[in-house]
């Protein structure tokens, strides 16, 4: 868990220094199992990223300005985590964090990726059902 938080902590202020907004708070989503049969992981990611979300903001924020942490449950459900996907675009988050689990994170990243929410999901395997879709879900990792 130390890792993971380490980890998420890096990426979070790397890539949220280059796309934070000139005005207002910088919103950010996860995404994660938060009841179900993985709610246990799902719960211990939220309270990783809760407490750097803290921390970020104890210190000042990025470029001053404060970070917002929405936390959306998908169940690790796939049918869930396209809801979830849609749900935080609708909120204007400008990155999410998660899934948890490759099922979610597959048609969530379809989502993210259409309407170019930066997408940071520490555990999936880039195994998907087909796996011909793979430049289609990390479009911005594989030459086209």
């Amino acid at each position: 868990m130390k890792h993971l938080v380490l980890v998420l902590g890096l990426c979070i202020g790397l890539l949220l220094v280059g796309c934070a907004a000139p005005a207002g708070t910088i919103k950010i989503g996860l995404e994660g199992p938060m009841t179900g049969d993985y709610a246990l992981e799902g719960q211990g990611f939220e309270k990783a990223v809760r407490l750097l979300v803290e921390q970020t903001n104890a210190a000042g924020g990025i470029n001053g300005q404060q970070v917002e942490l929405l936390v959306e449950d998908d169940k690790g459900d796939p049918k869930e985590a396209s809801l979830v996907a849609d749900r935080l675009a609708s909120k204007k988050v400008i990155a999410v964090i998660g899934a948890y689990n490759s099922s979610a994170t597959e048609p969530a990243s379809a989502i993210y990726n259409r309407e170019n929410i930066l997408h940071i999901t520490p555990l999936f395997d880039c195994n998907p059902s087909d796996p011909k879709r793979i430049p289609e879900l990390l479009p911005h990792r594989l030459p086209r």
